[in-house]
């Protein structure tokens, strides 16, 4: 009988141990499964966020860049007697901007650097509608964010403008490649 009992706890051990192995196992393939989901899905959530801070660091230092570049045109063309188109391409190189145009009191670009664009009404396009706000006065000075163009909407571009002394507005334009230099 002893031995009867020796060999009954024995295989009650056994199948206890294969019982507590196995759910200790269970157990940590549940923690590890679903530590691992909670983990991937806080690190794509940190990374949407920082994502979304560098995105939101570049746009805030894009437009502090391109409004100062267009404040010190606005200074160089308030500077000037008159201003011609060949000063304005020597300005768009000068400061690596890839366009400048000079809207008058009435909406109109009366100078640019692009021809083409020269007696555009302003208040004709979404885009170009923004801008508005300097001859308003509601505004010294605005930046757009970056998108398709009004006149030309197969060209995207990021356009800020500052009131000028003499009435109307300068407006500087980046496209993606003076904006990466």
């Amino acid at each position: 009988m002893k031995k009867q009992r020796i060999e009954l706890s024995r295989a009650f051990i056994r199948r206890l141990l294969i019982v507590v192995a196995a759910a200790f196992l269970a157990s940590m393939l549940f923690a590890f499964f679903f530590q691992t989901h909670m983990l991937e899905k806080s690190a794509a959530s940190r990374l949407d966020t920082d994502a979304h801070d560098v995105k939101k660091d570049i746009d805030d230092a894009s437009d502090k860049n391109l409004l100062w570049l267009t404040r010190v045109i606005a200074r160089k063309i308030n500077s000037l007697k008159t201003v011609t188109h060949e000063e304005l391409v020597r300005l768009t190189r000068i400061y690596r901007v890839r366009e400048i145009n000079i809207i008058d009191e009435n909406g109109i670009i009366t100078i640019s650097t692009n021809n083409d664009f020269v007696g555009y009404d302003m208040r004709d396009g979404e885009q170009s509608a923004e801008f508005m706000c300097l001859l308003d006065g509601s505004h010294e000075e605005y930046v757009q964010k970056y998108g398709p163009m009004s006149l030309k909407p197969e060209l995207s571009r990021k356009y800020a403008g500052v009131v000028l002394k003499a009435g109307g507005f300068v407006e500087v334009g980046h496209d993606s490649d003076s904006f990466q230099k």
